[in-house]
């Protein structure tokens, strides 16, 4: 009779070892907000907003964020892979320059993911006045202030890449040096 088989190493352990799954959901959660929160402040001078609508000069900050969802690092050790899908909320001041008009507002990314590093801005200014809401409205679903959203995502990846992972993190280009012009005129008005 044959000996019983006995492998050389018992299956599954060793391979554990070059594997990793951790979960970064809460520092996801706590590191996001703080690169949305300055997304619109000069990047020289953190106490000023730069985000200025073109044509009525409206301010706009990010005030809050929340975040939903979930972010993880898997993959070999050697070759760790960080993957997310989160759900962003965002609340807006938007003040008239020199006047002590205010509106809060509210703006949300729903599938912010590793494969759409971009996502749709989705607006919530049903409340505020239709000329403040317009105007708004377009400089962060498709002006400006869309840019300046999408770069404090763009950095907080990189960051998150460089930190966890062994891979280069991705080029984030700078909308502050090449800013995007706004049309002449409001392509919302009637």
């Amino acid at each position: 009779p044959l000996p019983p088989f006995r492998p050389l190493r018992p299956p599954c352990f060793g391979m554990s070892w070059d594997w990793v799954d951790r979960d970064l959901t809460e520092w996801a959660k706590k590191t996001l907000p703080e690169f949305l929160l300055i997304s619109m402040q000069d990047p020289n001078n953190k106490d000023e907003c730069i985000a200025r609508t073109p044509w009525a000069n409206y301010v706009v900050c990010v005030a809050e964020v929340q975040i939903d969802g979930e972010a993880s690092l898997a993959g070999r050790k050697s070759q760790s892979f960080f993957q997310f899908e989160l759900d962003i909320g965002i609340r807006l001041d938007i003040e008239l320059e020199g006047k002590d008009d205010y509106w809060p507002g509210v703006v949300q990314m729903v599938h912010f993911d590793n494969l759409n590093m971009s996502p749709p801005i989705i607006t919530r200014l049903e409340e505020l006045p239709v000329h403040v809401s317009d105007e708004v409205g377009w400089y962060v679903r498709e002006g400006m202030g869309r840019r300046l959203i999408w770069h404090g995502l763009a950095r907080w990846h990189a960051y998150a890449v460089k930190k966890w992972t062994k891979a280069d993190p991705p080029r984030v280009v700078d909308p502050y040096r090449n800013p995007e012009p706004a049309p002449h005129e409001p392509p919302f008005a009637t």
